[in-house]
């Protein structure tokens, strides 16, 4: 494949315009980035382009794993943004209170989040 052509898919893509080429990568966003990465474009694809939203997790999957720490980087001061500091080269989550663990269970049912709000909460709960 002609790298300058590929190039050219991969802007067009981050444009909005992956119906135009879907059907040359059976339909599969995944087969896509494989081709990219393989010639080295990875970089090239925006993972915050709005027209690639329904594409994100894939296309911010592929380069956690092409370049780990340089997009686990841009996903938590961008993506993420919000109580995560970094210190050195590590990140820490910064929580005002213990109840605010809570959301990071949250499944749906508001069971669950009680249990951790209980488990974790100021009020000590006797089975835990």
């Amino acid at each position: 494949m002609n790298i300058e052509k590929l190039k050219e898919i991969i802007d067009d893509v981050n444009n909005g315009n992956w119906d135009e080429y879907s059907q040359f990568f059976n339909n599969d966003i995944g087969l896509f980035i494989k081709i990219v990465t393989k010639f080295g474009l990875i970089d090239l694809i925006d993972p915050m382009s709005d027209d690639l939203q329904d594409y994100q997790n894939d296309v911010l999957y592929a380069l956690v794993n092409e370049n780990p720490e340089k997009w686990v980087n841009f996903i938590c001061e961008t993506v993420i943004d919000s109580d995560l500091i970094k210190k050195g080269d590590d990140w820490y989550l910064y929580l005002n209170d213990q109840e605010d663990l809570a959301d990071l269970f949250y499944d749906g049912r508001e069971s669950t989040k009680d249990l951790v709000k209980n488990v974790f909460g100021e009020n000590y709960w006797e089975p835990y």
